[in-house]
């Protein structure tokens, strides 16, 4: 299946051969053995620096001054701006082009801007290492005796400086910024780094790791350093170094430490090979292994003390009891003038690495204990190591050596390596060991949290030991679970399958709110209007939905400034006539108005649909677990919706990364919504303000890590108020008289960008009255009538304020009611 990367890819090929043509066109002289000015407006060439890239049949192009290089689309970027991202890209870039070629392209073709973005990530990482590749730092290399040849093939090299390097890569059509938010920083990409591009298993590039030239044993810096998570397509835990290389030449897949080893190997024909690479070995690696169908490993870690703990440990903690993977060592020198396979290599030459010893992994194992050892510790290691090996008779002649070297009766230790190889049990012990390495792993990362990972754990335990059993498995389970499930269908009442909140659009759309398992995000700019949305939401549903518990958790606004916002949503007046009477209620119909607010939020909280807590009881989601679990104790019968505002400013592992943070919070709160079975409802900020007179609408990708957000979300709408965006030039407004003065207000839209409760994909409007913190909801027809209206008044009406100068009729919302 054709992918929309990979269309757009196929359309850049069949326009890459008009480059000439193009350069031509816009009276490029390019000469007979194609060099040229170059073309990049920021470099003020006066001799010809540009030339088509060797071997690329004049399809490419290279300044030699500035380092700008690409093809006909940046081209088009350089000589007539056109742009070399986004969405714009594709039609005012790649469409012209082949509009003026007479190329044939899909016109209805769409794109994601996270499919986009995604792709302009990895475009700048491939165009980093071209710039890295061909930069070597010939002193080094030849010290370690890699030739150029091989460097450049393999991505490995250096910067010049970091400003030159971002300014090339900056050539090339991306923006400082964007090139930063990607992980292009000044402690990595620094000429004292020898840098090796890193590729995932399917051989695209995705990021650097860094070795310190200088550095000496006992230096205080650090001598490797890589990409971190803030690149959205490097992922470290799941990255085997070379791996993408080896795949055309395994089995056995040498297994090694380091990128010098694997790069030494490269060079001496060791092509079935990968490393570690400056990571701890993850059971995601051991997987990927698996899923690639390689059965064969040779282990092959340096052969001094340190090298072989580690290969204990990789034996110990990943590989023993695999029984699909057969496990070898290489047993390398322990002299340390070549106990580095790097060394070895170098030294002895490919045959003789071969000519190593090489022992299996039970053999292996069972030569490293002490001799004081504990004889049921090395049966609990040693056993599992059985498992990995295939054939019977050799599992026997282990168990003989394996009783005769513990002290330990043969019969017990083929007992207990039987009950290992009973399906069910060791399908449910493989599993519950692997989640116990799972948390040892995950809880010694710097930037673990901790409570997520163990309660992750102890659910996923519960899950497996609550499938292994016959009521689960056989049929007489699943005839029971259908009529379950037909019996709960046939009560259904006619309407909506979740909670009614009265606004009849928003309730069509998604047959109401859902009643659990459900995590629902409204994200957008700061002082846009989403925690009133969130008020007028929650209110609804605790009105309109008698067993429903809705608990407000509020972070940006303490309780006295919420409530008044609640009266005044329920009574319909004024935020000010509620929190100061005696100075705005006239009249006994308002004074009435306000008994019956608030008597009807008391009410809604004295019957457990409705509480609301602020950042004086909590602001952590232990306390909100709690909270819940309380609510759902002491009204059994209710079913909890839990409001989150604001999700950002929530204060757990406040010590550790924004990035981090973000992340963990949003899978605890997509955990925490399954195993109480809740639904969720939180509002989230961009990562940056969109910026007054920007007509730009909020995406996916203005979230702050929105690949974990949209995983965890079962539905996201994106805030979008026009009044908010661009001030005076605003469109999107409607406007209601007030004392003779024309009042504008907002028009808040909200794009659903994701929704996995219904088929519904599109925007709601709300009018939104700012000073009574209330939202009608209008459909797109009345919405655009409300915009026509304010436009004709706009046009007709003198200024109330100012007749001798008049500027406009209207003043805002926040100049009548300043709350």
């Amino acid at each position: 299946m054709e992918t929309s990367n990979t269309y757009l890819d196929s359309l850049k090929q069949k326009l890459m051969p008009y480059l000439r043509d193009y350069l031509e066109e816009h009276n490029v002289r390019v000469s007979q053995h194609g060099k040229f000015r170059c073309i990049n407006p920021d470099h003020r060439d006066s001799t010809a620096s540009c030339s088509f890239y060797p071997d690329t049949k004049e399809q490419t192009f290279y300044c030699f001054g500035c380092g700008a290089k690409g093809t006909i689309v940046d081209a088009a970027h350089f000589l007539e701006d056109r742009p070399t991202t986004g969405k714009e890209f594709i039609h005012e870039n790649l469409f012209y082009l082949a509009n003026k070629y007479n190329i044939p392209y899909n016109e209805k073709f769409e794109v994601t801007e996270e499919e986009i973005y995604r792709s302009e990530v990895y475009k700048a990482y491939a165009e980093a290492s071209d710039i890295i590749s061909e930069n070597q730092p010939i002193e080094y290399l030849t010290k370690r005796k890699w030739p150029v040849s091989l460097c450049r093939e393999y991505g490995v090299g250096c910067v010049k400086s970091y400003e030159d390097f971002m300014t090339r890569l900056s050539n090339r059509g991306f923006t400082k910024e964007f090139l930063q938010d990607i992980d292009f920083n000044s402690q990595l990409y620094t000429p004292n780094m020898l840098l090796f591009e890193v590729r995932n298993e399917k051989g695209k590039i995705v990021g650097f790791a860094g070795r310190d030239m200088n550095y000496t044993k006992g230096s205080k810096s650090f001598k490797f350093r890589n990409t971190s998570s803030k690149c959205p397509i490097y992922h470290k835990s799941k990255i085997l170094y070379g791996l993408y290389a080896a795949k055309k030449s395994v089995p056995p897949l040498y297994i090694f430490e380091g990128y010098p080893d694997w790069l030494t190997a490269q060079k001496h024909g060791l092509l079935n090979s990968c490393a570690i690479g400056g990571t701890a070995l993850t059971y995601e690696h051991i997987n990927l292994i698996k899923e690639l169908s390689v059965r064969d490993i040779i282990l092959c870690l340096d052969g001094d003390t340190s090298g072989q703990d580690k290969t204990e440990k990789l034996l110990d903690e990943h590989f023993s009891g695999e029984e699909s993977l057969k496990i070898k060592i290489v047993k390398m020198p322990s002299d340390t003038s070549e106990c580095d396979p790097d060394d070895y290599l170098d030294k002895h030459g490919l045959d003789a690495f071969r000519n190593l010893p090489l022992m299996d992994a039970f053999e292996w194992r069972l030569s490293r204990f002490p001799y004081d050892f504990d004889k049921e510790d090395v049966c609990n290691r040693m056993i599992p190591l059985i498992v990995n090996e295939p054939n019977n008779i050799r599992r026997e002649s282990m168990c003989k050596q394996l009783s005769e070297f513990a002290g330990v009766r043969l019969k017990a230790i083929q007992r207990q390596l039987d009950s290992i190889l009973n399906y069910e049990e060791a399908h449910i012990k493989e599993k519950e060991n692997a989640i116990e390495n799972k948390v040892i792993n995950e809880i010694r990362e710097p930037d673990a949290d901790t409570v997520a990972i163990f309660e992750e754990a102890l659910e996923d335990i519960r899950k497996l030991r609550s499938t292994n059993s016959d009521e689960v498995h056989s049929s007489d389970e699943l005839m029971s679970y259908m009529s379950e499930v037909r019996e709960k269908f046939e009560e259904r009442q006619a309407g909506l399958l979740g909670f009614k909140t009265g606004w009849d659009i928003f309730d069509d759309a998604f047959s109401g709110i859902p009643r659990e398992d459900a995590m629902i995000t409204f994200a957008g700019d700061s002082n846009l209007g989403k925690t009133g949305f969130m008020f007028n939401l929650a209110y609804r549903i605790a009105k309109f939905n008698e067993d429903a518990c809705v608990l407000f958790m509020s972070i940006d606004d303490s309780r006295q400034q919420a409530i008044p916002r609640l009266v005044s949503i329920s009574s319909g007046l004024e935020i000010r006539q509620v929190t100061h009477p005696t100075e705005h209620i006239e009249t006994e119909e308002d004074t009435k108005k306000l008994d019956d607010g608030w008597r009807d939020m008391l009410s809604l909280m004295s019957s457990g649909r409705f509480a609301i807590k602020d950042v004086s009881h909590g602001s952590d989601l232990n306390f909100a677990e709690n909270w819940i679990r309380y609510m759902q104790e002491k009204y059994p019968d209710k079913q909890i919706i839990f409001f989150l505002d604001n999700f950002h400013k929530l204060s757990d592992e406040s010590a550790k990364d924004e990035r981090i943070r973000f992340k963990h919070a949003s899978g605890r709160i997509h955990a925490m919504k399954n195993r109480l079975h809740i639904t969720a409802i939180c509002t989230m900020e961009l990562r940056k303000f969109l910026g007054v007179s920007g007509s730009k609408r909020p995406s996916l990708s203005d979230i702050a890590e929105s690949k974990q957000m949209e995983y965890d979300n079962n539905m996201i709408g994106m805030l979008y108020n026009d009044m908010h965006a661009k001030r005076d030039s605003a469109e999107a407004i409607w406007i209601e008289e007030k004392d003779g003065v024309v009042v504008k207000k907002p028009i808040v839209e909200i794009d659903i960008q994701k929704n996995k409760i219904t088929d519904f994909k599109g925007t709601l409007y709300y009018k939104f009255s700012p000073e009574h913190s209330l939202f009608y909801e209008c459909n797109d027809s009345e919405a655009g009538e409300l915009k026509s209206t304010y436009k004709a008044a706009l046009k007709s009406m003198s200024d109330r304020r100012n007749p001798s100068n008049p500027k406009t009729g209207f003043i805002s919302s926040s100049e009548v009611d300043p709350w």
